[in-house]
């Protein structure tokens, strides 16, 4: 990887946790409220996060085509299993996906959304259509 890959790298990784929890499942009130710090506590300290970066992420993101934006939102959102990404991803379109071309294929939505980045991506707003990936239940 170059210093240009890791940095985007990171920068995906960022944007990642950031939207996370907009899009993660919810657990109950209860453990939430109630969990103990000391059984819960993973031992790593605090991630900063910088959330102006991760908006510019996203509002490049919203640029890609669907097939793109399933690959990196998957991958670094939702954090899903190859498997289950390969299968969304299959559907939108005539391309056949495996699990040994995803990686690949991740590579390819992640220099788009470079290029993207680069050219400064102007403010957009998702629409439903953008954004109507979250909502398909798997």
């Amino acid at each position: 990887m170059t210093g240009a890959d890791e940095i985007l790298h990171q920068r995906l990784e960022n944007w990642g946790a950031v939207y996370q929890d907009r899009y993660r499942k919810q657990c109950s009130p209860g453990f939430e409220r109630y969990r103990s710090p000391d059984l819960y506590h993973d031992g790593e300290t605090p991630r900063v996060l910088d959330y102006r970066d991760a908006e510019r992420v996203q509002t490049a993101w919203l640029k890609l085509g669907a097939r793109d934006r399933v690959l990196l939102g998957g991958w670094y959102i939702l954090l899903a299993r190859p498997e289950i990404l390969i299968r969304r991803v299959n559907r939108i379109g005539p391309t056949i996906i495996t699990r040994h071309t995803l990686e690949h294929y991740i590579r390819w939505a992640e220099r788009r959304l470079a290029q993207h980045l680069a050219r400064g991506a102007k403010t957009c707003y998702a629409s439903k259509h953008n954004s109507s990936w979250f909502r398909v239940s798997v």
